[in-house]
């Protein structure tokens, strides 16, 4: 598989997460009003940021415009600093998905999570209490889709 296939895999299975974001909710959280349907959301929606961001990444690597850096967090920021703006991502859209991975992020590292009136309530480590609802998951599922369309847009353009 060369580079290019493989990338372009990343972008597939990229919008394949966000379409099972979508499925749930859309489809699934309707039937069953369950707010623990958006932590598969959060985990849906990250792993799309995460798969695009690093397939630009990677083709901007090869092509010699960047360096990577040790962490996924600082190739990410960089990503941000980079390349938000070069795909249509305003400043708010982008503090948006870092605030998703952040609440990935939360949520992965959590030890305790609860439902409380319609929302999804999860500690993070200094014992503060966030939470999330069908609106905060649904902007972010429409940023999310304006990232990969915007991002594979560019990458069969040839960047």
């Amino acid at each position: 598989m060369t580079l290019q296939q493989r990338l372009a895999q990343e972008f597939v299975d990229a919008q394949k997460a966000r379409i099972g974001a979508e499925q749930l909710i859309e489809r699934i959280y309707p039937e069953t009003r369950d707010p623990r349907m958006f932590l598969g959301v959060l985990e849906m929606l990250a792993k799309a940021v995460r798969l695009a961001a690093s397939a630009v990444l990677k083709a901007e690597f090869v092509r010699r415009k960047i360096d990577l850096g040790e962490s996924a967090f600082e190739n990410l920021d960089t990503f941000f600093t980079h390349y938000g703006g070069k795909f249509g991502i305003s400043r708010v859209e982008q503090e948006c998905l870092k605030e998703l991975l952040v609440m990935h992020k939360v949520h992965v590292q959590s030890t305790c999570e609860f439902v409380v009136k319609g929302k999804i309530a999860m500690m993070d480590d200094e014992g503060n209490v966030v939470r999330i609802g069908l609106k905060g998951v649904r902007k972010f599922l429409r940023v999310t889709t304006k990232l990969l369309r915007s991002t594979q847009e560019s990458f069969r353009g040839g960047f």
